[in-house]
């Protein structure tokens, strides 16, 4: 299309001028083209950079899909660990590939200053674990076999008759490498912790960020908060469309039973004011827009209770409808985007 634009210039240019006028003229049809272009490749860039990524929440650091985190707590057992880990939303990491281990390796090099002795990670060892043939050691979350392993010592074993088992841990001592002890030890530990990213998305001055880790209705719009945005609240077909678009292409995510199921996503709504009068939580607005799925909302709960909450269903093709206000469902936040300057 540019190479045409070029041409149809040129041949203008041409019946008008003649000499070294068309020389001249020429001369500044090649550098129109070029700004034009420049321009485009320009804009292009912009638009790509607003294309679905994944992100971590601040302190986390992405790598192959997963957030990392070495933990800013110390003096941790292995439960304490967990815990932490637990609480963004995470667990302790799970090594699953040469190239990851290096990677957390490099995350506890840079960390180093403040990791005294070693960082757990999510392996243990029990007999009963051993009885079922293999190693021994498996992973906590997902309680599956530890199949690869990177230990300082390869041809340590478990002492079977030990009750309490191992737990697996990164030592300092070891440049890293993987050391069994026991799982009460505090002295100098961090914790090492893995979480699913977020997947995000712009469309017209807003960044959509989905974060698959169930949260209640009641930390809906904190969570939101804690990472500079708000409650999802659609308020135009448009917006609506392009949700839809954005949680059917959301790549799946494996949580401890395997592949997180994505069936219901909050909204920032809610009818607790008066029933059948739905409003914004933000500023307990009026909705501007709706998109309810057929028959909705219905204030039918199977039990009895009042559907006071709104949610998009993905057995309703992301249309919404009203529910519980009870249980916890993953979550979308809209952030403003203040980097690309671009709209949808």
């Amino acid at each position: 299309m540019l190479l045409k634009l070029k041409r149809l210039l040129f041949a203008v240019v041409c019946l008008a001028l003649s000499g070294k006028e068309i020389v001249v003229a020429a001369a500044v049809v090649v550098v129109v083209v070029v700004v034009v272009v420049v321009v485009a490749v320009v804009v292009m860039h912009k638009i790509a950079a607003l294309k679905a990524k994944d992100v971590c929440p601040f302190g986390f650091d992405l790598f192959q899909g997963s957030c990392y985190e070495v933990s800013q707590h110390d003096e941790l057992n292995f439960v304490s660990a967990q815990w932490i880990c637990g609480f963004d939303k995470g667990h302790l990491v799970e090594i699953t590939s040469q190239e990851e281990n290096e990677h957390v390796k490099s995350l506890l090099r840079a960390a180093a200053d403040n990791v005294e002795t070693g960082a757990y990670i999510g392996a243990t060892w029990f007999e009963q674990n051993a009885l079922r043939g293999g190693s021994g050691w498996e992973w906590e979350e997902t309680l599956s076999e530890v199949s690869f392993s990177d230990w300082a010592d390869p041809a340590w074993q478990p002492d079977p008759s030990r009750e309490q088992g191992y737990c697996a841990m990164m030592s300092r001592e070891e440049d890293w490498a993987w050391a069994a002890q026991d799982c009460n030890t505090r002295q100098g530990m961090v914790a090492m912790c893995e979480r699913q990213p977020a997947h995000e998305e712009c469309f017209q001055g807003s960044c959509y960020q989905l974060y698959y880790d169930y949260t209640y209705q009641f930390e809906f719009s904190h969570k939101c908060k804690s990472v500079g945005g708000e409650a999802l609240e659609i308020n135009s077909q448009e917006e609506s469309d392009f949700i839809q678009r954005f949680l059917d292409a959301a790549p799946a995510r494996k949580d401890g039973s395997g592949t997180f199921a994505l069936t219901e996503i909050w909204l920032g709504a809610s009818d607790s004011g008066s029933e059948g009068d739905f409003r914004w939580w933000s500023d307990d607005s009026e909705l501007d827009f709706n998109n309810w799925a057929p028959g909705q909302p219905n204030n039918g709960a199977p039990n009895g209770a009042e559907e006071n909450c709104v949610v998009l269903g993905s057995s309703e093709g992301w249309k919404w409808k009203d529910v519980s206000c009870d249980g916890a469902r993953a979550v979308v936040c809209e952030i403003e985007d203040v980097v690309s300057g671009i709209t949808g």
